[in-house]
């Protein structure tokens, strides 16, 4: 039985009244992060609830739109705290190597040191700076810039105009967080000739060129195939992506309202889809989550994708049918983020371009086609037969079943579709299987033992690549194009290995070739990837950003060690350790930062409103001299008391009324 905490005599019930279940799973998880942090604040007791890792588990998830792995809450090797996650998370950091043709890596060959520039690929990662920040000449001053010149940046208002209310602002975390610089990035994708990046609000950004054909013609228009995007470039899409799929000649997008969009060969078109097969039914339970289209996929010239029962839909969007059911050009509407900036035209595909992929029957050995009759109305597979998982090559569809078997099969156009079977592919199959990658002529799963299986051309001689290198490693992700081989562990270090007949591919510096895996060093001690990819010549990674970027997130708060004081209010304390020191995530997120005199600052707790300036950002130096004088006949005594003292205080604080001792070191003078 939940006990509640008793309430205080003759007055009514407070937000401490609510129990710890009540508070962490229905009340905290709806503040702003910010706000978590100032509650922090009040006690022991909130302090402790504000570093559970469940807590801020949700946060990250509602306000990035990215899904920690479980191995992060459980796994002490991460070396960071699902807070810390949130925090970096504001900074993310891309990183690219590889070829530099075709603007693969989205950087002027001109930035580039002579010897890249020279072999026509960078052999280490360099940081990509996103929306053309590299283009204004503020790469570094992005980066080092104080909180108070990002906020004049950002709002395009001096900060003195606006006085110390805007750090009392609400909108303060949203105008930061939409900002282009501050874009939390969470999934990047590579192609043959191009990578694609999508952020936590939808948005879709790509460099490189969308037509992945070895034919190199001059083009200067957005619409072009052909056209190459030589910078870090948003699509000014009408939708909210959740999902992307990035081909070789096309990229698929699945968007917030499970509408499955399409650009066929440019980036200047999208279309959504209208067939039966893609929308979801319009009966009770269309609202449903999951959506009815859980997955998408893009091979060379086909797309497919996955729907909650379990069944594949294909379609082809090179066929003379498929670019007749397009909205006509003079019909299309148009979209653009910046005046200045690329348009985007956008319309529907009609409805009888897409298929369903024949099913696997029960029991079908390997190497057998089904029925083509075959249908769900008699056929219908059991739990462990239920398709849960796709992945596309260049020419086949890879599916993984619940039980852990890959199945592939033939695709790239109808005709082979219908006539090459579905075939077993043993050699990445398995209970232990967690998820599966295709690239090239390779399929890749990866284990929960941390076994990576990988095998090239499993429709013709099939060659076993796997690799038990890392099986003391927790893998999260692992693509293989047969030639390269990229994987990622859950302490967010980054491997890479093979590259035969390639050069300057591996991102391994001057290592060309490696039988075996090596970390690749993106020059930080503290770097720490959450995505890969990984293209036919060129590979990029999402990390997190700089662990040193405490202060730009939550500038305006500080959670403290408790040194004393605690809920009783009794007096000062010796330092405590163990449980009833908040040593977790939240105060980690921020810091413990020194005070003037040296040591901690003890922290000062507060019940009721506290008037401007009491708080936040503290007074002047010159606001803090009138309120001494003006309350020196009724103030005590100070001399006595140390900088660092706690204070408690209880009800309304008018302006100024916080004396000298409990404000100093807190706001702008103590710089």
């Amino acid at each position: 039985m939940i006990q509640q905490r008793p309430t205080i005599p003759g007055k009514g019930p407070t937000l401490g009244d609510l129990s710890d279940g009540l508070l962490l799973g229905h009340v905290l998880p709806t503040l702003p992060a910010k706000d978590l942090i100032t509650l922090s604040q009040v006690d022991r007791r909130f302090n402790k609830l504000s570093t559970e890792n469940f807590l801020w588990e949700r946060l990250i998830v509602r306000d990035h739109g990215y899904t920690p792995p479980p191995v992060y809450c459980h796994n002490s090797n991460t070396r960071m705290s699902l807070a810390e996650v949130y925090r970096r998370l504001c900074h993310c950091q891309p990183y690219v190597w590889g070829s530099t043709g075709h603007g693969r890596l989205g950087r002027d060959e001109n930035t580039l040191d002579e010897t890249s520039r020279s072999r026509g690929s960078v052999s280490s990662p360099i940081l990509l700076y996103p929306n053309g920040r590299r283009a204004r000449g503020v790469e570094k001053q992005a980066w080092e810039e104080t909180f108070k010149e990002t906020i004049e940046r950002v709002t395009g208002t001096a900060l003195e105009q606006r006085g110390s209310r805007l750090a009392d602002d609400d909108d303060l975390g949203r105008i930061m967080k939409d900002s282009d610089e501050l874009e939390t990035w969470i999934d990047i994708q590579a192609a043959t000739s191009g990578c694609a990046m999508r952020s936590s609000t939808g948005r879709v950004q790509v460099w490189g060129r969308l037509d992945g054909s070895w034919l190199d013609p001059v083009a200067d228009d957005w619409t072009n195939p052909h056209f190459v995007v030589r910078e870090p470039t948003i699509i000014p899409l009408p939708c909210k992506a959740v999902q992307m799929a990035f081909s070789t000649h096309h990229m698929i997008l699945l968007d917030d309202d499970n509408l499955v969009w399409e650009m066929p060969y440019n980036f200047g078109r999208a279309y959504h889809h209208t067939s039966p097969f893609l929308c979801a039914p319009t009966t009770i339970g269309s609202a449903r989550t999951p959506g009815h289209v859980i997955k998408i996929a893009a091979g060379l010239d086909f797309s497919v994708c996955l729907t909650a029962q379990g069944e594949i839909v294909i379609w082809y969007p090179k066929t003379k049918g498929y670019k007749a059911s397009l909205t006509p050009k003079d019909q299309l509407n148009y979209t653009r983020y910046q005046a200045s900036g690329p348009h985007l035209a956008w319309g529907k595909v009609g409805p009888g371009v897409c298929y369903l992929v024949p099913t696997i029957e029960k029991g079908m050995p390997s190497g057998t086609e089904p029925n083509a009759a075959t249908t769900k109305e008699n056929h219908c597979p059991s739990a462990e037969e239920k398709i849960i998982d796709i992945a596309c090559g260049y020419t086949f569809i890879a599916a993984r079943r619940a039980n852990g078997e890959i199945w592939a099969k033939r695709a790239q156009d109808r005709r082979v579709l219908a006539g090459c079977p579905w075939v077993l592919v043993d050699e990445v199959s398995g209970m232990d299987v967690i998820s599966v990658s295709a690239k090239d002529f390779s399929i890749t799963t990866v284990t929960s033992s941390g076994l990576i299986r990988t095998v090239s051309h499993w429709d013709n001689e099939r060659k076993d690549l796997s690799s038990a290198l890392l099986k003391n490693e927790t893998i999260l992700d692992a693509q293989s194009t047969g030639s390269i081989t990229l994987a990622l562990t859950a302490s967010g270090q980054v491997f890479s290995w093979g590259g035969k007949g390639l050069r300057n591919h591996l991102g391994l510096g001057p290592v060309e070739y490696s039988e075996h895996p090596q970390v690749v060093s993106f020059g930080q001690d503290d770097d720490f990837a959450y995505a890969i990819a990984l293209g036919l010549k060129h590979s990029a990674a999402l990390l997190f950003g700089p662990s040193d970027t405490s202060r730009e997130i939550f500038p305006d708060h500080e959670v403290l060690r408790l040194r004393g004081g605690g809920e009783g209010g009794e007096g000062e304390k010796p330092a405590q350790t163990g449980d009833d020191e908040p040593s977790g995530p939240a105060s980690r997120a921020i810091g413990n930062h020194p005070s003037p005199s040296g040591g901690l600052r003890a922290p000062m707790f507060r019940i009721g409103f506290a008037g401007r300036h009491a708080v936040r950002g503290g007074p002047s130096r010159a606001e803090m001299e009138n309120a001494n004088q003006e309350s020196a006949g009724n103030a005590p005594p100070q001399g006595t008391r140390g900088r660092g003292g706690p204070m408690f205080r209880v009800g309304f604080a008018a302006r100024g009324a916080a004396n000298n001792a409990a404000v100093r070191g807190r706001g702008p003078s103590a710089k």
